[in-house]
């Protein structure tokens, strides 16, 4: 007798593998933050506001943020696509008002989006800690230059 697969009872969802349930959780996330981007189009400072809020994402779900760093290159592709194209316009927006360096590219945002996101273990309180510094590094490392 061969066991039946595993059903999610109904109105549950079932995801294949934890890889897949940290896309889902961050994506949905992720399409909040880029909405509110989108709907501040055009102010200069919503592209560090953005950045900010992916930090934030990442030390609330700190397990969440692990999970995917493990993940497949392939796995993690679109999330990382989605990052770029959501940060696009606010970054464009910020190197117009020369708040932010004009030699960044959309592309480089995941990997800003991953820096922010390293190192944060611990409780939330130490995760916060790291994060705050880490945030003023990176945030020193992409104002404009006069």
């Amino acid at each position: 007798m061969t066991a039946e697969p595993r059903r999610a009872p109904r109105g549950d969802c079932y995801f294949p593998d934890s890889t897949a349930l940290a896309l889902a959780v961050v994506t949905q996330d992720l399409e909040d933050i880029a909405d509110r981007a989108e709907a501040w189009a055009g102010e200069p400072d919503v592209f560090l506001w953005f950045l900010d809020e992916i930090a934030d994402l990442c030390v609330r779900t700190a397990s969440v943020s692990s999970a995917l760093r493990d993940a497949a290159p392939e796995a993690v592709a679109p999330l990382r696509r989605m990052i770029a194209d959501a940060g696009k316009r606010p970054l464009r927006d910020a190197q117009e008002a020369g708040l932010v360096r004009s030699d960044l590219s959309a592309d480089e945002i995941p990997v800003i989006a991953s820096l922010l996101s390293a190192g944060l273990n611990g409780d939330l309180a130490a995760r916060q800690a790291v994060s705050l510094r880490t945030r003023e590094i990176v945030f020193s490392g992409l104002r404009a230059h006069a």
